[in-house]
């Protein structure tokens, strides 16, 4: 073998080194990106008032760098008569649940819960119903601690809809 042969050979030795090396470092350098960053979704929901809520962050080394919270009803018809009346829910009770973790913003798992949920349509509350309640309220100045003791207290709902009931046949 001449020293140009084995010249070429050993420089193909570092060129395969090299090659390895780098390929090596993007393998690593992607595995480090899939642990460090993902894109987490959770559901949250009152169980006093039924109001619902997508909480969506994107987190790095599971720390939220970006949170959005958005309101995924208008309002449960609950929540909007506890407003009218002046005892808005304070969510003290809430459900979390977690829908979707996107692992390097590319892979879905852990948890991956696909499908619909909390689907909803116009609720039915208008200004109208609104300011009979509200009204109501005046006739009546203990309906708002009466609505917040059965109603987001003791989640007695009959309650709330008898009373919905109640102003929608004074129309």
């Amino acid at each position: 073998m001449s020293k140009t042969e084995t010249a070429r050979s050993l420089g193909s030795v570092a060129c395969s080194r090299r090659t390895l090396w780098g390929f090596s470092c993007l393998i690593g350098c992607g595995i480090a990106w899939m642990a460090a960053v993902d894109y987490f979704w959770l559901m949250k929901d009152c169980e006093d008032c039924a109001q619902n809520w997508d909480v969506e962050q994107y987190r790095l080394l599971t720390i939220p760098i970006s949170e959005s919270q958005t309101q995924t009803t208008e309002g449960t018809i609950i929540s909007r008569m506890a407003e009218d009346l002046g005892v808005p829910c304070p969510h003290r009770n809430t459900n979390t649940f977690h829908k979707h973790r996107w692992w390097g913003l590319i892979y879905c798992a852990a948890p991956c819960h696909n499908g619909a949920s909390g689907l909803a349509g116009p609720i039915g509350y208008s200004e109208r119903d609104s300011a009979q309640i509200r009204a109501k309220a005046k006739a009546n100045p203990n309906l708002a601690a009466e609505f917040r003791q059965r109603v987001l207290i003791a989640h007695d709902r009959e309650f709330a809809f008898q009373l919905f009931d109640d102003i929608r046949k004074t129309r």
